[in-house]
């Protein structure tokens, strides 16, 4: 069985708008491993639908995530 991350990781191979929102929504995993790749698969997409998400996401409670989505915003 893929783990949630597998899962993340292969939504960000897709590369177009139809991944947005189970990105956004892996967001609130609680895996910081899955938030982390999340955030990057955002940020690889380059949609302005990203950004709120993504400034939310320099709030998570893990170093890791927050450091994701300065670099996606960076970006």
């Amino acid at each position: 069985m893929p783990s949630r991350r597998n899962v993340v990781e292969a939504l960000s191979h897709i590369g177009d708008e139809r991944v947005l929102k189970p990105l956004i929504d892996a967001l609130n995993d609680a895996d910081p491993h899955v938030r982390v790749a999340a955030v990057e698969a955002l940020g690889s997409l380059r949609d302005p639908r990203s950004a709120e998400p993504l400034t939310l996401a320099l709030k998570d409670p893990d170093p890791l995530v927050r450091a994701a989505a300065a670099n996606a915003l960076e970006r």
